[in-house]
């Protein structure tokens, strides 16, 4: 890795183009601008008729389409908890190589809630996510 930067990610800063996947608005970027974070974040309810996880997902893609760097970020929470709703799969990183878009699940909370009612928004999710990010110039591993 030749440079580390730190993207705090604030919820109206990440979350403005995440509405609906179809919607056409400008894209928050992270990590100095080469991470893009499309417009494409969600949210899915699983139950197993006691319990519920809600997997929150968000689209990124390594937009250094020049540097040719491959980006690693990885994900903090600064929450251990959203009210009854305890965080069991926080993502640790994820690498995109030049150009790679991927869609990634974030972090999946689960409750005694079988119906998964009363999760945290995507914007309350994302009001705690931070991201560190290390760029790896062309050829280096």
């Amino acid at each position: 890795m030749t440079r580390i930067s730190t993207a705090a990610i604030a919820a109206a800063a990440m979350l403005a183009g995440f509405a609906h996947p179809a919607a056409a608005q400008a894209l928050p970027r992270f990590c100095n601008g080469q991470v893009l974070a499309t417009n494409a974040f969600y949210s899915n309810v699983l139950s197993n008729g006691r319990t519920a996880e809600v997997e929150y997902h968000g689209q990124f893609q390594n937009q250094d389409y020049q540097g040719g760097r491959s980006i690693t970020a990885t994900m903090s929470i600064a929450v251990a908890r959203f009210g009854n709703w305890e965080i069991t799969r926080p993502l640790a990183r994820f690498t995109l190589a030049p150009n790679q878009q991927n869609d990634v699940v974030l972090m999946v909370l689960r409750t005694q809630n079988a119906a998964g009612q009363g999760a945290p928004t995507p914007a309350q999710v994302g009001a705690q996510i931070r991201f560190t990010c290390a760029f790896a110039a062309p050829g280096s591993r």
